[in-house]
């Protein structure tokens, strides 16, 4: 019989595991040269890994594709030390401005005109979109590496 909790678990770990996936096909899709799709499973990663904190808590949310807000109502910020919070405050701040739920959409002409736009480019030599994703990548493998960790204790 599946109670109240046990459900909860069971969907916790799979947006758990979905995000280590999500990341995983990030890199791999960089190494292709398949940015947008990386640039979008980098944020998806960092979706996922917050949902499944928040569903630890309450399976009850309605925080759409907001990393921000998602982030706020996992309560994950309440489990990490002081540093820990500040690596994850940067990483989320380099992430959000570059990753929308719509990117998955996009062709890279697409994703382009969005970033730069929204002045991504700016201070970039070379492919703005492989240097976005490369970007992307870091700062969701940042959040994901500590939010996986904080999973363990």
């Amino acid at each position: 019989m599946w109670t109240g909790s046990v459900c909860m678990n069971v969907f916790a770990q799979n947006y758990r595991d979905a995000a280590s996936d999500r990341l995983a096909d990030a890199y791999v899709l960089y190494r292709e040269g398949r940015y947008v799709m990386s640039l979008y499973n980098s944020g998806l990663a960092v979706e996922c890994i917050f949902r499944a904190h928040r569903v630890r808590v309450d399976p009850i949310f309605d925080a759409r594709h907001d990393l921000i807000e998602l982030y706020r109502v996992s309560r994950l910020k309440q489990t990490l030390e002081a540093s820990q919070e500040a690596q994850l405050a940067a990483a989320l701040s380099q992430l959000t401005p570059l990753w929308r739920n719509h990117h998955r959409f996009d062709a890279p002409p697409a994703l382009i005109r969005f970033l730069k736009r929204g002045r991504h480019d700016r201070g970039i030599r070379g492919d703005v979109l492989k240097e976005a994703s490369r970007r992307a990548y870091n700062a969701s493998e940042t959040i994901v590496g500590l939010a996986v960790f904080q999973w363990k204790n």
